[in-house]
């Protein structure tokens, strides 16, 4: 199984490698906001599940608004924050195509939050 992992600016597939968020130019995931530490939080498979691990930033992870210490099984549907940027977990397809890519990649502007397309709550 695959992964697209999202915030409303940047989108990231997590297959065979992690996927590291931060600020720095080494990130999978560049996130340009003041509550995100340089290297700030790193997802990956394990087997058919995806972890997240905090990777000791100041503002913290949380899955489910509780801030986690210790890597945490994340599914698609949760709320996950990074610092206070709002990240969705969604299924990919098995098959990537250029379409696939256009939608993941594609900024939410028809109106909708991120949230409410990727994660169902308002």
């Amino acid at each position: 199984m695959r992964y697209w992992v999202r915030s409303e600016s940047r989108a990231a597939l997590l297959g065979d490698d992690d996927i590291v968020v931060g600020r720095s130019s080494y990130c999978t995931v560049i996130l340009d906001d003041a509550s995100i530490s340089r290297l700030h939080a790193r997802l990956r498979l394990e087997g058919d599940d995806v972890v997240i691990e905090d990777s000791g930033s100041r503002n913290g992870t949380f899955v489910n608004d509780v801030r986690i210490e210790a890597p945490t099984v994340v599914r698609p549907g949760d709320r996950i924050l990074i610092g206070s940027v709002r990240v969705a977990l969604e299924r990919a397809p098995e098959r990537h195509t250029p379409e696939t890519a256009a939608h993941a990649a594609a900024s939410v502007d028809d109106g909708e939050t991120l949230s409410e397309r990727s994660v169902g709550r308002a």
